[in-house]
């Protein structure tokens, strides 16, 4: 399996167009809203899991997802990054995640952290991650998204 770099692959117009189309998404009503995973198994959303959900269907060769058992929901790995059994890397370092999205996605985003860390507007941090799980619902995540805060976009 080819092993290509795809930490250069979109440019800043691209990952604007990426979130837009994920914005699109949060605010479309087709995914029902979900804490403290990415999918749960009654498929219920994170707004990260919504992105690699997105991610997905645009390169279902490059990311798979399973639900785990015994974790909280699904998981998603880059299939770029393998074990010496020629597998999918789940549970390897920033390739998987049930609370956050391997780094392709991040990437495709162009988001700088992997919980979607930003500075809010009384200075202080926090994530779209923390945004979710607090009980912000995916219109008013969407609007913290198109405002594009202090650190949450890596351009």
């Amino acid at each position: 399996m080819e092993t290509t770099n795809f930490k250069n692959r979109w440019t800043p117009e691209q990952t604007k167009a990426n979130r837009a189309k994920w914005i699109r998404a949060l605010e479309s009503g087709e995914y029902e809203q979900g804490q403290r995973s990415l999918r749960t198994e009654g498929d219920l959303f994170c707004c990260l899991g919504v992105a690699c959900d997105l991610f997905m269907a645009e390169f279902p060769e490059l990311l798979v997802s399973r639900l785990d058992v015994g974790k909280p929901g699904w998981s998603y790995a880059d299939t770029r990054r393998e074990t010496e059994h020629n597998q999918p890397a789940y549970g390897r370092y920033k390739s998987v995640g049930h609370g956050t999205p391997p780094t392709i996605v991040l990437e495709y985003l162009g988001l700088s952290k992997e919980a979607g860390d930003f500075i809010n507007d009384h200075g202080a941090p926090t994530s779209l991650a923390s945004l979710n799980d607090d009980g912000e619902n995916f219109q008013q995540i969407a609007n913290v998204i198109r405002q594009e805060p202090d650190g949450l976009v890596s351009e």
